[in-house]
């Protein structure tokens, strides 16, 4: 049932949760009463009008911005996950710490991911034909599958993965540099630009298809 509110309720004043309900409600037109506000559990903000997420907003759950017309995920934003598929307008992730899955698809104007991007989980990017390079310093503590990135072109320094990576259907992607730290497996699918004779030494190449993709855009 629609929540309903006297004509002199401050919404901001709200509990968390109504409040989280109350922009669901509105399909994100009252984005902005979520600032400087915790929610516990997820929230799916996936609505085809909004255009940002609020200032010091923190999910105690997996946020999902899909099919929206967000410019970027703020470095305010504190999550266990995001998710941010068919967002068309998405140009830059500054959200830094992120205590959970990540997982980016078909944003075509995608450019810009955060210096020393912590993943508690999996990171997965996929049909982001702009972005061109990794920044230094990430570290994913669960798989990175990174596929059809047709521009990509490096993977940043001091990076660390301790899963699984797979590399697939990114036709400009130089051969990862030589301090990259892998406790999984590396996977290369259609990367004619990467020498496989010179990996990292810590780097332990899949001679097999690839480790199963445990999730899906």
């Amino acid at each position: 049932m629609p929540i309903a509110l006297s004509p002199d309720t401050d919404p901001r004043q709200l509990p968390p949760e109504t409040k989280a309900k109350w922009v669901q409600e509105s399909k994100g037109a009252l984005i902005d009463i979520l600032a400087d506000t915790e929610v516990s559990g997820n929230l799916d903000l996936s609505f085809p009008d909004l255009k940002r997420l609020p200032e010091n907003l923190r999910v105690l759950g997996h946020v999902a911005v899909n099919m929206s017309q967000i410019e970027e995920i703020p470095a305010s934003l504190s999550s266990r996950g995001i998710s941010a598929d068919g967002c068309r307008n998405l140009k830059a992730i500054r959200a830094n710490n992120i205590s959970g899955d990540v997982l980016i698809g078909d944003c075509p104007l995608l450019e810009e991911l955060p210096l020393d991007f912590y993943v508690n989980g999996n990171l997965h990017i996929a049909n982001c034909p702009r972005l061109k390079r990794i920044p230094n310093g990430l570290v994913v503590t669960g798989n990175m599958y990174l596929e059809n990135l047709e521009n990509l072109l490096s993977i940043g320094k001091h990076s660390l993965v301790i899963g699984d990576i797979l590399f697939e259907s990114c036709p400009k992607l130089r051969t990862p540099p030589s301090d990259l730290r892998n406790t999984g497996t590396l996977s290369i699918i259609k990367c004619p630009h990467i020498d496989q004779d010179k990996l990292p030494a810590k780097v332990t190449l899949r001679k097999d298809p690839p480790p199963r993709i445990l999730f899906r855009l």
